[in-house]
């Protein structure tokens, strides 16, 4: 019995790969692995990048008041959200970015590994410093309580070398 809750409560391994090779651009490579054998739905699959010392949840809020969406209390409340297409706040600093490839595109995700690659655009006047982007993924509200898993990678920007 145990094993099979295990199953059903199982989590997915999530990654992320920040790669600058393209002056002027970061491409973010969110990965999302169902090592499991019970497929899982996904209900959100968000990017949000914002300045490294800010908290997430205020990073998302300064979103939020901008856009019009509703604000969270808690880092489970970002994957509430309703954005259907990327929102930006602050000239580029502050970016909530929806990834239909694992929420539309793959309906389920079975034992695989899933990617796919964002391109960031960074703006020399904005990214002085190091700039936090968190991949945060749901479950399907609909089968069971949305589960939360998130995860962190850092983009550092030189900005000596920028073409900016």
């Amino acid at each position: 019995m145990s094993t099979l809750w295990d199953e059903f409560r199982s989590y997915l391994f999530l990654g992320l790969e920040i790669r600058t090779e393209v002056p002027g651009y970061a491409v973010v490579v969110a990965k999302v692995e169902n090592s499991g054998r019970r497929t899982k739905n996904l209900g959100a699959a968000f990017l949000l990048l914002g300045p490294f010392t800010e908290d997430p949840v205020q990073t998302y809020n300064t979103i939020a008041v901008r856009t019009g969406l509703t604000e969270a209390r808690y880092t489970d409340d970002i994957l509430r959200s309703n954005a259907s297409r990327t929102l930006v706040a602050d000239g580029g600093i502050r970016q909530l970015i929806p990834l239909p490839f694992f929420t539309e595109e793959n309906v389920r995700v079975g034992d695989e590994k899933l990617a796919c690659s964002i391109p960031i655009k960074l703006e020399a006047a904005h990214y002085t410093g190091p700039y936090s982007v968190r991949l945060f993924v749901g479950g399907d509200a609909r089968w069971m309580p949305r589960m939360h898993r998130s995860v962190h990678d850092v983009i550092l920007v030189d900005p000596a070398s920028s073409p900016w």
